[in-house]
């Protein structure tokens, strides 16, 4: 989709809602690719054939050249801008019923894909995979920075939820 034009925060706030319907289950992974070679390719292909649910969404994000290569890797909270390629995949289904093979045709697609992706995730494609998980969402020198950053503004760590990096000295 092509939908690079200037608008109002509120309408790109909503404009994938469609692919993930209210009242609809929905099963995650994500990660950034090593690189986008034949082999990946295939994989996604070849598991999205046979996904148990026509809901079901691979998201494939181009991330690199222009201006994103143009900040460093430390000088903001995102920090993986070495991977030009990350991949969403989300199963998505409407009867309770349909869990178990959404969430393991998740898991086997997921673990074919291990050999192309990176130990690296963003953020917003998480959910709740615990502490672990933030190694793999802020390298090392981000999270101490973005720790001091809480200490100054959030000492008590008020806004805590979604990978809290808690404030240095906690």
């Amino acid at each position: 989709a092509d939908v690079v034009q200037p608008m109002p925060y509120s309408i790109a706030q909503v404009a994938a809602d469609p692919l993930w319907p209210p009242e609809h289950h929905n099963y995650w992974k994500s990660s950034f690719l090593r690189e986008l070679t034949d082999d990946a390719i295939d994989t996604i292909a070849d598991h999205f054939a046979t996904a148990p649910s026509e809901r079901t969404v691979v998201v494939l994000d181009h991330n690199g050249g222009g201006v994103i290569d143009d900040v460093g890797p430390a000088e903001t909270a995102y920090g993986h801008r070495e991977w030009i390629y990350n991949l969403l995949v989300t199963s998505v289904w409407a009867d309770p019923a349909d869990a178990d093979a959404n969430i393991a045709w998740t898991r086997a697609f997921w673990s074919d894909l291990q050999p192309f992706l990176a130990d690296a995730v963003y953020a917003n494609y998480t959910s709740d995979e615990g502490e672990d998980v933030l190694d793999a969402v802020y390298p090392a020198e981000i999270r101490a920075r973005l720790a001091d950053v809480k200490a100054k503004y959030d000492p008590t760590n008020l806004f805590r939820l979604h990978h809290n990096v808690p404030p240095a000295g906690s």
